[in-house]
C-alpha cells in the first residue's frame, strides 16, 4: 500500500512538473544559491590559502621559514582569515535558508494545486514568514537534541571510562566496544525518529503562514503519528537516482574534464532536487492535510 502510495504521489508531482521544469529549476537555483556559496567560499579560502603558503613557501625569507614559529604564526593568521569568512558566510547561510526554503515549498504546492502562471520570483513569496521559519528549524533541531541525550549522555559515560581506566581485560574490552554500538545506535534512532515526527513542520508554515511555530510542530507530529515509515520510504526511492547521477557524473569526468564533470553532477542533483522536493510536497498534500492519494487515483494508476 505505501509503495502503491509514493508512486502514486511521485506520478503527481511528474505531472505537476510538467512543462514547468524551467521555472522549478530556477527556483531551485535560487533557494540551493545562500548554501552553496558557503560551499564554495570554503573551498576557494582553502585553495587561496594553500597558494599563498606555496608562494611563501618557494620565495621566502630562508631565515625566517627555518624558523618554526614563524611557520606557525602565518599558518593560524592565514587560517584565522580563511575561518572568519567561512564562518560568516555560514551563519548567513544558516539564517537565509528558512525564508528561501518556504518560498521553494509554497511554489511547488501552488503548482500541485494547478496554478500554473507562477514565476521564479515566487521563491521570495514567504519572505515575511522567514523568521518563523528559522524559529520552527531551531525548535525542531532542540527537539531532536532532546531525543538522543539518552544516548549521548551513555557515549560520555562510556567515554570518561575509557580515559580513566588504564588497562581493561578482554572480557572488559567486549563489554565496551558492546555498550559503544547501544550509545551509538541509543543517539542516532531517536534522532531519525524524532526527524520524521517534525519533518512536516516546514510544510506547514510555508501552506499557513499565520501559524505559530509550534503549531506547525504539532501539526507535523499529528500528520507523521503513523507516516514516518511512508515518509522513509518516500525518500528512499529516490537514492537510486542519486546513485545513477554519481555513475554518470564519473563516467563523464574521463570525456568532458573535471570542471564540465562537477557542472553536469550539479545540474543534475538540481534535476533531481526539484523532482524529490515536488514529490515531498506531494505527500504533504495527502497525508499532513488528511487527503487520500490513493482515492483520487483511477482504476489505471493515473491520477485525476
Amino acid at each position: 500500500m505505501m509503495e502503491k502510495n509514493n508512486f502514486i504521489l511521485r506520478l503527481k508531482a511528474r505531472q505537476a512538473l510538467a512543462g514547468h521544469w524551467q521555472t522549478a529549476l530556477v527556483v531551485m537555483l535560487v533557494a540551493s544559491l545562500p548554501s552553496w556559496l558557503a560551499q564554495i567560499a570554503s573551498l576557494v579560502q582553502g585553495g587561496g590559502l594553500q597558494q599563498q603558503l606555496l608562494t611563501v613557501l618557494q620565495y621566502g625569507n630562508p631565515e625566517l621559514l627555518a624558523d618554526p614559529q614563524y611557520l606557525l604564526r602565518l599558518v593560524e593568521g592565514q587560517l584565522g582569515s580563511a575561518r572568519l569568512l567561512s564562518n560568516v558566510l555560514s551563519v548567513l547561510s544558516f539564517l537565509v535558508t528558512p525564508m528561501f526554503t518556504l518560498g521553494l515549498i509554497h511554489f511547488f504546492l501552488e503548482l500541485l494545486h494547478g496554478r500554473k502562471d507562477q514565476s521564479w520570483t515566487a521563491v521570495f513569496s514567504r519572505v515575511k514568514t522567514g523568521l518563523k521559519g528559522l524559529g520552527v528549524e531551531l525548535l525542531t533541531l532542540v527537539k531532536m537534541l532532546l531525543w538522543a541525550v539518552p544516548g549521548l549522555c551513555c557515549m560520555g559515560i562510556i567515554t570518561y571510562l575509557a580515559m580513566t581506566v588504564d588497562s581493561v581485560s578482554r572480557h572488559g574490552l567486549s563489554w565496551m566496544v558492546t555498550l559503544t554500538i547501544v550509545s551509538y545506535a541509543a543517539t542516532i534512532v531517536p534522532a531519525v525518529i524524532a526527524y520524521f515526527r517534525y519533518a512536516l513542520s516546514m510544510f506547514f508554515l510555508a501552506d499557513h503562514p499565520d501559524w505559530s511555530c509550534r503549531a506547525c510542530v504539532k501539526a507535523s507530529i499529528a500528520s507523521m503519528s503513523h507516516q514516518k515509515l511512508n515518509l522513509f520510504l518516500m525518500q528512499l526511492s529516490f537514492l537510486g537516482w542519486s546513485i545513477l547521477i554519481s555513475l554518470v557524473s564519473n563516467m563523464a569526468l574521463f570525456m568532458l574534464g573535471s570542471v564540465l564533470c562537477q557542472v553536469l553532477y550539479l545540474g543534475l542533483n538540481l534535476a533531481l532536487s526539484v523532482y524529490m522536493n515536488c514529490s515531498l510536497c506531494a505527500f504533504y498534500l495527502a497525508w499532513g492535510t488528511g487527503a487520500d492519494p490513493i482515492r483520487e487515483a483511477g482504476e489505471n494508476g493515473t491520477v485525476v
